[in-house]
């Protein structure tokens, strides 16, 4: 069974360049990503996709136990809400 890894994936574009290089290593990758933030071509070079709203860590929590995630990485950036 290949290894998972799970991928908080902010914005800009290191989730992909993250997610294409790990399934070349032959990770599953399980990325949560982010209403507004996250960009959209991620669900095709993933296994598995949840988009979420900044703050819903008990959904995020929920969706990695599903899919068996253990270990994650958290990549890209956020856009400033604070004005």
């Amino acid at each position: 069974m290949p290894e998972r890894i799970g991928l908080i994936a902010g914005n800009g574009p290191f989730p992909l360049i993250f997610a294409e290089k790990a399934r070349k290593r032959g990770y599953r990758v399980v990325a949560v990503g982010y209403h507004n933030e996250t960009d959209p071509a991620l669900e095709n070079v993933v296994d598995a996709l949840e988009i979420l709203y900044i703050g819903q860590l008990r959904h995020l929590i929920k969706f990695f136990k599903k899919h068996r995630i253990t270990d994650a990485v958290m990549i890209g950036g956020e856009k400033s809400r604070a004005q």
